[in-house]
């Protein structure tokens, strides 16, 4: 009867980590899906960010006309040409 009692023991251990291992490697492929969402969240974030790049560099390679800088200047850094009247609505509309 005592040769009975280790193999009872081993096969309760290997039960047990049998158990546990199952349960850890559920575990992990979760955490995997969650950071394989992570990282098609940061591709397309990698991808919008290209794509501004992309529009910049065309911006800035591309010249302003005269035009566009005088608009620019008044639009943005509140400029006027000499003898222009410029005109504030204060009414908030």
């Amino acid at each position: 009867m005592k040769k009975k009692r280790p193999h009872v023991v081993l096969k309760t251990v290997l039960l047990i980590f049998a158990v546990y291992a199952v349960f850890h490697i559920f575990g992990l492929r979760s955490q995997i899906a969650a950071k394989q969402k992570d990282i098609e969240a940061i591709n397309e974030q990698i991808y919008e960010q290209q794509i501004t790049n992309q529009q910049l560099r065309e911006s800035a390679g591309a010249e302003l006309t005269e035009a566009e800088i005088a608009d620019i200047a008044r639009q943005k850094l509140g400029y006027a040409l000499p003898g222009e009247r410029v005109f504030i609505d204060i009414t908030g509309k």
